[in-house]
């Protein structure tokens, strides 16, 4: 049986891939082609996000609370959710179609239908990485992830010797995740079996599933609309500079994910088992502000650095987006204890109405904002919506689990001293690489003393010895 730490060292490593194929190949494409090629790759990319979303629709949040719950047949499970998708096809592909048609012509129409076929491969892939998960098979879901990354760094290399044009470049693209897939269904061989339609699962899943569906479609507006106001407000640069934070910040994140994506099916079958994890959700909030204000403390110490070999010295205006957006790293992180807690106590209508009331905010105080004080109030708009989300969270979660103290003093205590490095870092205002470094390092052995002293180190010893899903 897997452990909780090796559970998190293959989505350690699953999670570098996400970092490799998500943000670094990004960067490598930006370097090698045309600003217009690139522009349009990119809106292909996000067009397939979100259709792929919609595809989603939740499925593959939805089984890391049903599977270790045992609510049916395993392979039954799996594969009535696998049909329903079905559906989801023929009623997503065809609104994205229409919108295509629509408002595109010429080659941005090609390549939004080439990115039609890739969101679909890529939503069977999202799930069945997700069974992969959910069954303790951490190490082949990250082999999968190999799969499809050595693919695309091959792809790269040869669009950077000019033997592939963007168009040829997207239908290899699909063809590594249709690899990607395949590899994936060779490692989930046995959910395979006879006589698997059940009238009893699809109810379920009709009744459960929209609430998850409307969660990763709300969620994901919420996080990328402010991108869209600016461009229709503002102008490209505008969109380049934020999107060039944002892109960083998208990295740290996948980081941050790597506990969320480990802790959620682990939680729910210890809630499963009618095991009181209110002390237990405590602790792993109190770890998962450590490591939400280490991500913090990291970007806004090394910014300028991480900023100038990324991009260019025209980038350096961002600057000023770095500290509101690094707190959304610090929100996103601890608020996903609370997204989980929801989910697995079957309170998922309560976290979609959460995400709603934040997409609206972020809709309305984006429109508003953004003509006066442009992408730098946009960032810190991004922060008080953020703030929205966590408070939401928290506020529901207390219904059922009363007990789950955010106000502790090793839990101030943690946030207070990252702020109050930020604030001596700002105050010095030295841009000294080494004294970041110091700094940072000072800051881990605090940290160390601290968790040693309120016995966190024991208490995470604990838990990255403890059995993965029972």
């Amino acid at each position: 049986m897997a452990t909780v730490s090796k559970n998190i060292f293959w989505q350690s490593i699953a999670a570098f891939l996400q970092i490799y194929t998500g943000g670094i190949v990004f960067i490598l494409l930006a370097k090698i082609m045309t600003i217009e090629e690139f522009g349009i790759l990119s809106f292909g990319f996000s067009f397939s996000t979100l259709l792929a979303t919609c595809l989603d629709f939740g499925q593959s949040l939805m089984i890391m609370k049903d599977y270790p719950q045992k609510l049916f047949p395993n392979s039954e499970y799996i594969l009535n959710s696998l049909a329903q998708k079905i559906v989801l096809i023929v009623f997503f592909c065809g609104l994205f179609l229409l919108y295509l048609y629509v408002f595109y012509a010429g080659e941005w129409l090609v390549i939004g239908q080439l990115f039609v076929l890739f969101a679909v491969v890529s939503a069977y892939v999202l799930y069945l990485q997700a069974v992969l998960r959910v069954k303790n098979k951490f190490k082949d879901a990250s082999f999968s992830i190999i799969a499809y990354a050595t693919v695309i760094s091959l792809l790269v290399f040869l669009i950077y010797k000019d033997q592939l044009t963007t168009i040829e470049f997207i239908k290899y693209m699909i063809v590594a995740k249709l690899f990607q897939l395949v590899v994936t269904i060779l490692y989930c061989k046995e959910i395979f079996i006879k006589n698997w339609f059940n009238v009893g699962i699809q109810k379920h899943l009709l009744k459960y599933s929209w609430s998850y569906g409307a969660h990763f479609i709300f969620g994901t507006f919420y996080f990328t609309v402010d991108t869209q106001i600016i461009a229709l407000l503002l102008n490209a640069e505008d969109v380049a500079l934020y999107q060039s934070i944002f892109r960083i910040i998208y990295i740290f994140l996948i980081v941050s994910d790597v506990a969320s994506n480990v802790l959620l099916p682990y939680l729910s079958s210890k809630y499963a088992n009618d095991q009181s994890i209110d002390e237990l959700s405590g602790n792993v909030l109190y770890l998962l502000l450590v490591l939400g204000s280490s991500l913090f403390l990291f970007f806004t110490f090394f910014y300028r650095e991480i900023i100038n070999i990324l991009y260019t010295a025209e980038y350096i205006e961002a600057y000023p987006l770095v500290l509101p957006l690094s707190i959304v790293i610090l929100l996103r992180t601890s608020a996903s204890i609370y997204g989980t807690l929801l989910t697995i106590s079957n309170n998922q209508v309560n976290r979609v109405k959460v995400v709603f009331l934040s997409m609206i905010a972020s809709i309305a105080f984006n429109l508003i904002i953004i003509p006066y004080y442009g992408i730098v109030g946009s960032a810190w708009i991004s922060v008080i919506v953020h703030l929205l989300l966590f408070v939401g969270y928290q506020w529901y979660s207390r219904i059922d689990f009363p007990k789950i103290n955010i106000i502790t003093a090793p839990n101030v205590t943690v946030v207070l001293i990252a702020f109050l490095f930020v604030v001596l870092d700002r105050l010095i205002n030295i841009h000294n690489i080494y004294l970041s470094i110091f700094m940072f390092v000072f800051w881990g052995i605090l940290i160390a003393f601290l968790m040693k002293k309120h016995q966190k180190l024991t208490i995470l010893n604990k838990i990255l010895k403890d059995k993965g899903v029972v």
